[in-house]
């Protein structure tokens, strides 16, 4: 089972454009890397600039929400079985 310190260290990459926009972030939503295609300065306007950067940060997001949930499932279906409660099988190591 994943660990909370391993947890805290994991990156979560959020894409938007096809790539032209990816911005990495950690699972408190802490952000470490935005990249930016060359391609999107030649052949964007701001708007759509600004646009891909909110669905790049909220692909990331989702991720890492995704990630937590799952975390706290398992953290949970562990806690259960000291008890033998009924526990899905899919939240077993």
């Amino acid at each position: 089972m994943i660990d909370a310190d391993t947890l805290n260290k994991k990156r979560f990459i959020g894409e938007a454009g096809a790539g032209l926009v990816k911005i990495t972030i950690n699972i408190t939503g802490v952000v470490y890397n935005v990249e930016i295609d060359d391609l999107i300065f030649t052949k964007t306007d701001k708007q759509l600039i600004s646009d891909l950067f909110a669905a790049a940060m909220n692909n990331a997001y989702e991720k890492a929400d995704a990630e937590l949930k799952l975390y706290y499932a398992k953290q949970m279906a562990a806690s259960a079985s000291l008890y033998n409660l009924p526990v899905d099988d899919k939240l077993k190591n």
